[in-house]
């Protein structure tokens, strides 16, 4: 059982959901923030993963890949021989990290791993948590212990965790904007909920070399990025969702930010029907 008919309602606002990207072209994205902690498995083509400081990994098809949250990324999705980019993850919440972090502490020698191949008792552990999120019945205490097996796992290959810090602005105001991105977010709004004034608001944010709108715009694409890869919802839908007043002007964005259209990424279903 690999996920792939796993309604969105049993896996919204838990603590562990299971997610599929599928791409049926090549492409990169650039300085792409990473919301929540994911492990993905790739399972047609392969992904570079690109940090700020220029260390680049190649994911092969087959190898897991850890993307942890608050990561700014350049990620590239490569297609397969099946005509796809496809793989399927796990997206944790910080606070399964924080409780096996509690019991069970990164050792010294932990490091940032990022990749590999994984032994048969991951696979099967990932394989049971996916499993697991087809019951909406399933306490989430049960899906988190079995969640931290994957994490112990990944401890043993030397990999560490961390909980990302989100005290700094543009964490803070990128969470806001996620919470509700339908919203028409203006500046003086966004600043009463965070407790400062409008001013104190762009001049901090200008510190970080960023503004406003930038950060709302890229929130929105960002989101929006995930919901092409992710859904077969229609694009009207998803523009709306983004907050974006109509389909043509999420198109617009969409390639002004990532230089491809949502239509020429998005993998058919008949596509993704050839490799299920």
């Amino acid at each position: 059982m690999d996920g792939s008919h796993l309604p969105e309602t049993h896996t919204m606002n838990r603590l562990v959901g299971y997610v599929e990207f599928r791409q049926r072209c090549s492409a990169d994205f650039h300085q792409l923030h990473i919301s929540k902690t994911c492990i993905l498995r790739i399972r047609s083509g392969r992904k570079t993963v690109r940090t700020f400081a220029g260390a680049e990994t190649t994911v092969e098809q087959g190898e897991f890949v850890y993307l942890r949250r608050g990561e700014n990324l350049t990620i590239g999705n490569i297609i397969g021989d099946t005509g796809l980019y496809f793989s399927e993850g796990l997206v944790i919440d910080d606070s399964v990290i924080s409780d096996f972090l509690q019991l069970h502490p990164n050792p010294s020698t932990a490091r940032e791993v990022r990749k590999g191949i994984m032994p048969n008792g991951f696979n099967d552990a990932f394989s049971r948590v996916v499993a697991s999120l087809d019951d909406p019945e399933l306490c989430d205490g049960i899906l988190s212990y079995r969640t931290q097996e994957l994490l112990m796992w990944l401890q043993l290959q030397g990999a560490a965790h961390r909980i990302h810090c989100c005290e700094g602005l543009k964490d803070r105001l990128r969470m806001l904007f996620e919470g509700d991105l339908e919203r028409s977010w203006k500046a003086p709004q966004a600043a009463r909920e965070l407790g400062m004034s409008e001013a104190t608001l762009r001049r901090t944010l200008s510190k970080e070399g960023t503004g406003f709108t930038e950060m709302l715009r890229d929130v929105r694409l960002s989101f929006a990025l995930m919901r092409i890869q992710t859904t077969q919802h229609p694009l009207a839908e998803i523009a709306f969702e983004c907050g974006f007043s109509s389909q043509s002007r999420l198109s617009e964005a969409f390639k002004a930010r990532f230089d491809i259209t949502p239509g020429k990424l998005r993998a058919s279903e008949a596509q993704l029907e050839r490799i299920a």
